[in-house]
């Protein structure tokens, strides 16, 4: 018996000593990175350059883990005065950066761009114009913008964004891989274009908008693929649009979709036409596909089926 008891206390108080360095390794903080660079002054340069950073400790080190012997960078990008452009053209990786000023842009126009912890934008502007984020997380806040520019190979994958796309100049495109997520893309200007790699699931809101004319595009990116929208993805047009938008056409990716709708397709601005077009399409049994307040909807797919909610409420839709 008094082994039994005292087997039992050996076992408790392992219990308990575990618990107990569980519950203290909770409590340590984060592991911050070795070195914060923060940007100098408000004025334009290169990021890969040494004395545009000051950093912490000593001495001057752009942000890129491994840069001078140093295994891990924040960086801060905050000046203000005159408007001033950070261009990054090449592969770097950090901890965080951390992007806080109305008067910084970051021109992203080549290389791989990854936050291990996450970038945060909550002043100024991040443009990807012909570069790539990879696997990290993007917080938009405040004043904060991620605008997407007119070039092709813009790419991100493996992204959660907890924020908006903004797509305002003609031609603004890039690729959507890697099971990245988005809160709402705005494509706003005239040929604007998202091309979802095979695969892809949307969850957010993609809205057709803006005042300039011609066609907003959701198009496959590749030779051809399996684009879902998601129970809670969206794709509308909204107030004010001028244009039209198209769904699975070729504008600059051009892959035959097969597409598989779970959420809502909705037209809902007067005269304004959403073509779904195509290769094949399945609207689920959750799925809808509307029309409204004198939109119109095409339907255009070569092979269509519905087990779901076709609406038409003073609006048009073709079969």
């Amino acid at each position: 018996m008094n082994l039994l008891i005292l087997t039992r206390r050996a076992a408790a108080t392992r219990l308990f000593r575990t618990i107990l360095a569980a519950s203290a390794a909770a409590l340590l903080p984060v592991r911050a990175a070795d070195v914060t660079s923060t940007w100098t002054n408000a004025a334009s340069g290169v990021w890969d350059l040494n004395t545009n950073w000051t950093s912490a400790p000593p001495p001057p080190l752009f942000p890129n883990n491994g840069n001078g012997g140093v295994a891990t960078y924040d960086a801060v990008i905050n000046a203000t005065g005159a408007n001033y452009t950070v261009t990054l053209a090449t592969a770097i990786t950090v901890v965080n950066l951390m992007l806080n000023s109305v008067n910084a842009t970051i021109s992203h126009t080549a290389g791989i761009f990854t936050a291990t912890g996450a970038i945060s934008v909550s002043a100024g502007t991040y443009q990807i114009n012909g570069g790539t984020i990879s696997n990290t997380v993007i917080n938009v806040s405040g004043t904060g913008t991620l605008l997407i520019a007119a070039n092709n190979a813009n790419l991100v994958t493996g992204v959660t964004v907890n924020g908006d796309l903004n797509f305002n100049v003609t031609s603004a495109a890039t690729r959507i891989a890697g099971g990245t997520t988005f809160t709402q893309a705005h494509l706003a200007g005239n040929a604007t274009s998202l091309g979802f790699a095979p695969g892809q699931t949307l969850t957010g809101t993609v809205l057709f908008e803006g005042a300039a004319f011609g066609i907003r595009h959701v198009e496959m990116d590749g030779t051809a693929g399996t684009f879902t929208v998601g129970t809670t993805g969206v794709i509308r047009t909204n107030a004010g649009l001028t244009g039209d938008g198209a769904i699975g056409d070729n504008q600059n990716y051009g892959g035959a979709m097969t597409l598989i709708n779970n959420g809502l397709i909705s037209s809902q601005v007067s005269g304004r036409t959403i073509t779904i077009g195509a290769a094949s399409m399945t609207n689920n049994a959750t799925g809808t596909l509307e029309a409204k307040l004198g939109g119109i909807l095409t339907i255009n797919a070569t092979n269509w089926s519905t087990a779901g909610t076709t609406s038409v409420n003073a609006a048009t839709v073709n079969l």
